[in-house]
């Protein structure tokens, strides 16, 4: 994984994998990709889906999700993770701008913008800097077609108190993942039983609280390994015992190890 050239704040992966699946979890940014070759079998919050060669993939901040290979020769794709901020940016001489944008399916069958999306970041693959202009105006020009093509403006309105409650639920985790919470602690922030936290947060979310808070820790362990910090000081600053902890839950959720990750910010 690494930062996409141009775009500071979006970072790019392309990846294969042949046994590997992913746990159900969530990213604070947009997700979006497509298979290049194989077939991905794609878990999200209407069932499951199989994404083929052409098949973009659109996914919510916060939506959880997972994937796994349906065929033993695996599936390769290609994925930017965009932060919301950066769509607002791409969409400020729209009118209503100021909302965020939902995808209303985790898929977009849309074989016309898959091909430009794959030939744009074949640019910053191998002609990047020569062809910089080139590379960047296509990549938001697919952007812009991402959202305009799949999604709508969300009102915040029309979000449901279980839904507030657990947003601010995962703030908290988030504030306090390295040094850890329990669960009567989540309960008083909520002002509810510990029960009632439990079935509120996993209805509004689809994973446990638990479950959230290890996608925190590994967040900052991400963000301590993208800092130059080396393993075993990320693993302090994210909150886990040691680095064989980091290690496990790291590769659940990223796909690859810490040290993995962090060869490839050197490149």
């Amino acid at each position: 994984m690494s930062t996409l050239p141009g775009f500071a704040e979006v970072r790019s992966l392309r990846a294969h994998f042949t046994s590997f699946a992913f746990e159900p979890h969530a990213h604070a940014e947009y997700v979006l990709g497509t298979v290049q070759d194989g077939v991905q079998r794609y878990s999200h919050r209407f069932g499951e889906s199989y994404l083929q060669p052409g098949g973009l993939f659109t996914i919510n901040p916060d939506e959880i999700h997972s994937g796994a290979p349906a065929l033993q020769s695996g599936y390769a794709y290609r994925v930017v993770y965009v932060p919301q901020q950066t769509v607002l940016e791409a969409f400020a001489d729209v009118p209503g701008a100021d909302h965020p944008r939902y995808f209303l399916r985790p898929e977009a069958h849309d074989p016309e913008l898959a091909r430009r999306f794959s030939y744009a970041m074949s640019l910053f693959d191998e002609d990047y800097p020569e062809n910089r202009l080139e590379a960047e105006s296509h990549f938001v020009a697919c952007l812009r077609d991402f959202f305009t093509r799949h999604a709508v403006p969300d009102d915040a309105e029309h979000v449901g108190a279980n839904v507030r409650l657990a947003a601010r639920l995962k703030c908290f985790l988030y504030e306090h993942a390295a040094e850890g919470v329990s669960l009567d602690e989540l309960a008083q922030e909520a002002g509810l039983s510990k029960y009632h936290v439990l079935r509120t947060f996993k209805a509004a979310t689809g994973i446990a609280p638990h479950a959230f808070l290890n996608q925190c820790r590994v967040g900052l362990a991400r963000q301590a390994l993208e800092k130059g910090h080396s393993l075993t000081e990320a693993a302090l600053a994210a909150g886990f015992s040691d680095q064989s902890h980091l290690s496990r839950r790291f590769k659940a959720l990223v796909g690859m190890s810490p040290g993995q990750y962090r060869r490839q910010l050197s490149r």
